[in-house]
């Protein structure tokens, strides 16, 4: 009996030290593929790139214009394209021969946007039928139009049973920049394709997925359908909704997340991951006008937290507190940067995860009403409303990727060029 014991117990020696001289499972390394398709192909992950598009960064403009022209090029059924700045005739040039040889071709804007010399060059061909939402006294919006245009000037009742508000459409923003082809390419964008904008820095990726392209097209869908963020309700509330209930997104190297406006959303995850962050918090955006952020940054600072801040004007919301944040003109997005370093308080790194958004830091807009026996009109406040996108990308400790560095080296280049104010 104790032989047996004996003879199974050196052959469950011999087991193991034969699986011990195995190779172990793969180690997983960087997707370090072209990321540029050029045709419809399908993959399990979402193959991803991010970068910088300027001066200083991954790509200059005019490179991500021509590969913008090469993605409608390869179209084989259809484009969907929303701009809030659209000053590539190139890209329009590209849209309008799409259309002639039979691809779907719908696009979105801004109307208050509508002048730009890409939206002309789109109605002056008299390929594509055009259509306005929500300004008094039109017509229906024609569901069948290709290019339209919304959030512009809305009067609403924001408190049943008082006068109307109204808003200028500068208070309404459609600030999506992308480019979806065939419903399985994006290319995305914080700044689009202004006229002027090659001096300027802005955040961008591309990507092949069909979860991630489903569901930017499902946005989409809502504001080619006349749903911007405008779009009211008989009072208080839009129609306009996020209808997105998967925000991860697995790629071959890491995981990002999306979100979707419109009006506060977006800053409301914002302020949740601040003050949820371990070690520093960089932010660099257009504008700052968003006290519930400084606060936050303010309480970050306070406790010891490594805090920058840089802006591409003067901020309109107060920063005491926050001494040291810098002014470069050259911004076109939004960056907020939380953690990837050791806290300085416990040496422990964290890793980061960079945060990028398509519209500025706002904060809601106040409106005005007289209440009886009042002498001064009553401040309420209201979104501001605003149809945007954020998406995020985790930086991978283990296997370290470069769309996580790609963005930080962004900001460190805008905040680095910064100048005090």
């Amino acid at each position: 009996m104790m032989s047996e014991f004996i003879k199974r117990g050196v052959l469950l020696t011999l087991i193991i030290a034969s699986v011990s001289c195995q190779d172990g499972p793969a180690t997983p390394t960087p997707f370090e593929g072209s990321v540029w398709p050029t045709h419809t192909t399908v993959n399990y992950f979402s193959r991803f790139h991010a970068f910088g598009v300027g001066p200083t960064s991954t790509y200059q403009l005019e490179e991500i214009e021509r590969r913008a022209v090469e993605l409608i090029v390869n179209a084989e059924t259809s484009l969907d394209v929303a701009l809030e700045y659209f000053g590539s005739t190139r890209i329009a040039d590209a849209l309008i021969e799409a259309k002639s040889r039979g691809v779907k071709v719908r696009v979105v804007g801004d109307v208050d946007r509508r002048d730009q010399d890409g939206f002309q060059s789109l109605e002056d061909s008299n390929s594509f039928h055009s259509t306005i939402v929500g300004l008094p006294n039109r017509e229906a919006h024609d569901l069948n139009a290709d290019v339209v245009y919304g959030d512009g000037p809305v009067s609403w009742q924001a408190v049943f049973g008082r006068e109307l508000v109204i808003r200028t459409g500068e208070d309404n923003l459609m600030t999506h920049n992308f480019i979806i082809a065939d419903r399985h390419r994006i290319l995305n964008l914080t700044g689009g394709f202004p006229a002027d904008g090659e001096e300027l820095t802005q955040a961008g990726f591309i990507a092949a997925s069909e979860d991630l392209a489903k569901d930017f097209s499902d946005m989409f869908d809502q504001l080619h359908g006349g749903v911007f963020s405008t779009r009211q309700t008989f009072y208080d509330d839009s129609v306009s909704a996020d209808t997105n209930n998967r925000t991860s997104y697995p790629t071959e190297d890491s995981v990002i997340e999306v979100y979707f406006g419109p009006q506060e959303r977006l800053v409301k995850e914002v302020i949740d991951r601040i003050y949820n962050a371990k070690s520093s918090v960089y932010i660099a955006s257009m504008q700052f006008k968003n006290d519930e952020i400084a606060r936050a940054l303010r309480y970050k600072t306070g406790a010891g937290f490594d805090v920058k801040l840089v802006l591409a004007e003067p901020p309109s919301t107060p920063t005491d507190g926050l001494d040291g944040y810098r002014i470069n003109p050259e911004i076109d997005g939004t960056w907020v940067i939380i953690d990837g370093q050791r806290s300085p308080l416990t040496r422990i790194m964290h890793p980061g995860s960079a945060m990028v958004m398509s519209m500025p830091l706002f904060e809601a807009v106040p409106y005005y009403f007289e209440d009886a026996g009042e002498e001064d009109p009553l401040p309420q406040q209201s979104d501001r409303f605003t149809d945007a996108n954020m998406w995020v990308v985790q930086q991978n400790l283990v296997q370290p990727n470069s769309d996580y560095q790609y963005l930080v080296d962004s900001f460190d280049s805008l905040f680095e060029r910064g100048t005090s104010p």
